[in-house]
C-alpha cells in the first residue's frame, strides 16, 4: 500500500483556511453566547428582603454581559470586571428598590429587593414613649417616676389654690 506524498502547495493554504474558519467560528460562538444569555446578575449582596437598624446600607454585586446599571432609576457604575458597590440612605419604614441591568443589545433584567429600616420616627411621640417605656423596666425607676408625678400634681394644686386665695383677697 502506497501513500501519496503531500503537496505543500495544496496543504498550506488548506491549513490556513481551516484555521481561519475555526477562529471565525469560535469568535461567532463567543459573541452569540453573550447575545443568547443576556445580562446576568451573578451575585448580589442583599436577599430579597432585609431588615436593618442602620440608616445607611451598602448594595454590591457582580454582573455579566452588562453595559449599564441603574439603581432606582439613577445610573451607577461598575468596574471592568462587572463589580459594583453603592451606598443607600434609608428612611424609616419599608421601601422597595429596583436594580436594572441592560446589555449592549438592549435587553434589560431587573431585580427588586425590599429594605426595612426599624427606627422610630423622632417626631412620633407614641414611638418615643414606647421606646422609653422599654428602656425603663426596673421597678425602682417606675416608682420614682410615679412619685415625681405625684409631686408635680401637688405642686400644681398648691399654686392654683394659692392663686385663688390672692384673687379673693384682692376683691375685698
Amino acid at each position: 500500500m502506497r501513500v501519496a506524498p503531500l503537496n505543500p502547495k495544496r496543504t498550506i493554504p488548506l491549513l490556513f483556511k481551516t484555521g481561519g474558519a475555526l477562529l471565525f467560528g469560535g469568535y461567532l460562538y463567543f459573541q452569540f453566547s453573550q447575545y443568547l444569555s443576556g445580562p446576568i446578575i451573578k451575585s448580589f449582596s442583599l436577599p430579597s428582603y432585609t431588615s436593618t437598624t442602620s440608616d445607611v446600607i451598602t448594595v454590591s454585586g457582580e454582573l455579566k454581559n452588562a453595559d449599564f446599571i441603574w439603581l432606582d432609576g439613577r445610573q451607577i457604575f461598575m468596574d471592568r470586571s462587572g463589580r459594583f458597590s453603592e451606598d443607600l440612605v434609608l428612611v424609616p419604614g419599608y421601601t422597595v428598590r429596583t436594580l436594572r441591568v441592560k446589555d449592549r443589545y438592549g435587553r434589560v433584567v431587573s431585580h427588586e429587593f425590599g429594605l426595612f429600616l426599624d427606627q422610630p420616627d423622632p417626631h412620633d411621640s407614641y414611638a418615643l414613649r414606647t421606646q422609653s417605656q422599654k428602656a425603663t423596666t426596673s421597678t425602682s425607676t417606675i416608682e420614682t417616676s410615679s412619685s415625681n408625678a405625684e409631686r408635680e400634681a401637688s405642686y400644681l394644686t398648691s399654686i392654683t389654690t394659692h392663686g385663688n386665695n390672692e384673687e379673693n383677697n384682692n376683691q375685698e
